[in-house]
């Protein structure tokens, strides 16, 4: 009898710590609460806030599939539940089941959800949905609630370059750094390989039917990427100012030209003369994807380049707005 007991107890003992060891190793610093709420679960139904803490928990895990579990249940359970809804469509987009994370969202944007995450996971979904229009404007839209997030725009960015709309993309990354990717390493890389692969592919110009869109992601600055001529890979970034009359550029604009305007120019500086303020004519100037022939533009010394009014001699504007987005349009007249 004695044996029996003994054995019954080392078995007990054995049990238990199999199971820890199994929950520390699933859980990790979460095992003990993990282990209680699942306890818990085999006598009475847990309440939203409990398995929104194990869901929660998967997440911090990255253990996604156990997250799903947790936030599926949630949603079964309560289905107007808002945050679990949110969950739910996030982590089935990372375990890419991808029309089940649209649906979810969607409930959950129904609901009035507008958490920027949730923005950026609808645009993941749809692209894999090949619903390419309708993931751009969850990315912009994921953006504009969250401008700092670098994941965000280089996803956006790199969608876009994937649809062929490579002056868009070029104007969300200036957008994106205020005008000035190549003070940051990870943007000054990416606007590289743009320029890279901008200068590799087969683009032809755009015709006067083409709109170049251009956002404007805090609400003022739309950016233009503009090149001095089609020889160079480099661009610079162009604010689209319709307050000013002129197109002003600076001096290492107009002395990288391979042409007697530069060779002048480099002249009178070396003389001690300014070329501040100076108004020159360039042959050729480079907008997006179209060249423009004779274009008038003022030099300045360490300016924010614009596109005045004057371009507008040249390409039609128009404005439109995705929610909470400004785009500009430009086309070729």
């Amino acid at each position: 009898m004695r044996d029996w007991r003994m054995i019954i107890k080392v078995s007990i003992v054995i049990s238990v710590t199999v199971l820890l060891v199994v929950q520390f190793t699933r859980w990790q610093g979460f095992a003990f609460q993990a282990t209680y709420l699942q306890t818990k679960s085999l006598f009475i139904a847990l309440n939203p806030d409990e398995l929104m803490v194990l869901g929660s928990m998967c997440n911090t895990l990255k253990n996604f599939e156990c997250s799903e579990v947790y936030f599926e249940k949630l949603v079964h359970r309560f289905s107007n539940h808002r945050l679990g809804l949110a969950n739910l469509g996030i982590v089935l987009a990372r375990n890419q089941k991808y029309a089940k994370s649209r649906a979810a969202l969607n409930r959950y944007f129904k609901r009035g959800g507008r958490a920027y995450d949730t923005m950026f996971w609808m645009g993941k979904s749809l692209t894999h949905l090949a619903q390419n229009e309708r993931a751009l404007h969850f990315y912009y839209q994921a953006l504009s609630y969250a401008p700092e997030k670098m994941e965000i725009a280089s996803e956006l960015i790199d969608q876009l370059m994937s649809l062929g709309r490579y002056e868009e993309a070029l104007s969300v990354l200036a957008s994106t750094t205020k005008g000035r990717p190549a003070d940051d390493p990870f943007w000054r890389s990416k606007l590289t390989g743009i320029q890279a692969f901008i200068a590799s592919a087969d683009q032809p110009e755009g015709g006067t039917r083409y709109k170049m869109r251009l956002p404007a992601l805090d609400g003022k600055h739309h950016f233009v990427p503009v090149k001095s001529n089609t020889e160079v890979d480099r661009y610079e970034f162009f604010i689209l100012d319709q307050r000013v009359r002129d197109i002003s550029v600076t001096e290492e604009f107009v002395l990288g030209l391979p042409s007697q305007i530069s060779e002048q120019l480099g002249r009178l500086k070396s003389q001690g003369s300014s070329i501040d303020s100076m108004k020159i004519r360039l042959p050729k100037m480079k907008v997006g994807p179209w060249e423009l022939e004779d274009v008038e533009v003022r030099i300045c010394s360490n300016c924010q380049p614009r596109l005045g009014q004057a371009i507008l001699e040249k390409l039609d504007l128009e404005r439109t707005v995705d929610e909470n987005v400004q785009f500009a349009l430009l086309t070729k007249r």
